[in-house]
């Protein structure tokens, strides 16, 4: 974890001092974030939303599985939690499956079960 991580992660933790513990456990999910409400405050009157798609069948660095190192992750920041958004690959083909558009069923092919899931 780079020390210049601190400056960003430290707002967005309900514990800040525990932002180093929080960016190696859940890597990318911080810097998002950061990024986004540094571009929201720059552009002014937006409300940033932060969308993750996991595949639901695989683990994380803990061994539990990526919707709960999700849950842990909301938990532990300040950003309201209605703007944390959390999708699987499994819920997105089976969307795409019950649409009958040429382009969701292209789609849903791309999102091959034996492939991604």
């Amino acid at each position: 974890m780079r020390p210049e991580y601190e400056q960003f992660f430290r707002p967005l933790l309900k514990e800040p001092d525990k932002w180093h513990e929080h960016g190696l456990r859940f890597a990318q999910l911080p810097k998002n974030l950061s990024l986004g409400v540094a571009l929201t405050q720059r552009w002014g009157g937006l409300e940033l939303h932060l969308g993750v798609i996991i595949n639901e069948r695989v683990c994380g660095k803990k061994g539990d599985t990526y919707l709960t190192e999700f849950d842990a992750f909301r938990g532990g920041v300040s950003h309201p939690v209605n703007r944390l958004h959390l999708a699987t690959w499994q819920q997105i083909r089976a969307w795409l499956g019950a649409c009958n558009e040429p382009l969701c069923r292209l789609a849903c092919e791309a999102i091959d079960e034996n492939d991604w899931l």
